[in-house]
Formats: structure tokens, C-alpha cells, sequence
């Protein structure tokens, strides 16, 4: 026979169990031609440098406000989102320059 639950391991279950509360919606809207997963912080600024060229310090500071994250991480992700090498991008998307301005595009697979 089993030992009847107490009131306390019954509401601790039932709180387990209870749905986890919606995720805000990304900040940028989401963009079809995007490599990476929407709401990421690495889809808010690929898709920022994907309009248009754009000064690389403006970009970082645009996505930083955009995504609340801070000016360093934005920086670090632009540095993964620019070099197709980086294990964390894997050959998604690279970088174009014209003059002192940036721009991001999507590598397409070949298969």
C-alpha cells in the first residue's frame, strides 16, 4: 500500500506542473531570408545588418537598444555573425564592407 500524500508534496506536484509564461516577442521583426532562429540575439542583428550598409558601431548600438542586451555581447555576436568560420556560425552568414560600412548576407548552401 502506499503512503497517502500530505497537502504540502501535493501542491509542491501541482506546481510543477503548472505552464511555463510566453516569451516576449523579438524585438525586430522576423525576416524569411534570416539563417538564424527567430527572437535570437543573433536574428536581431543579422537582420539589422541586412537592410542596408551600415556603420558598424551604429549597428551594435542599434541592436544593443533593440535586444536589451549590452553593447559587449552584441559586439561578440557581430564578431561570430562576420567570420563564416566560427563554429557558432557555421557558415551562415558573412560579411560584406563598403568603405567603413557593413553589411551582413546569408550564404547559401549548395545542396
Amino acid at each position: 500500500m502506499s503512503k497517502p500524500k500530505s497537502k504540502k508534496s501535493k501542491a509542491k506536484a501541482k506546481a510543477k506542473h503548472q505552464p511555463k509564461p510566453q516569451k516576449q516577442q523579438p524585438a525586430v521583426a522576423e525576416n524569411p531570408d534570416c539563417p538564424y532562429r527567430g527572437g535570437t540575439l543573433y536574428a536581431a542583428l543579422f537582420t539589422e545588418a541586412n537592410k542596408g550598409y551600415v556603420d558598424k558601431t551604429e549597428l551594435i548600438k542599434k541592436v544593443a537598444e533593440l535586444t536589451g542586451k549590452s553593447e559587449k555581447v552584441v559586439g561578440f555576436a557581430f564578431q561570430v555573425l562576420k567570420s563564416p568560420t566560427h563554429r557558432s556560425n557555421k557558415n551562415r552568414s558573412s560579411m560584406l564592407t563598403e568603405g567603413d560600412k557593413v553589411k551582413l548576407i546569408a550564404n547559401r548552401s549548395s545542396h
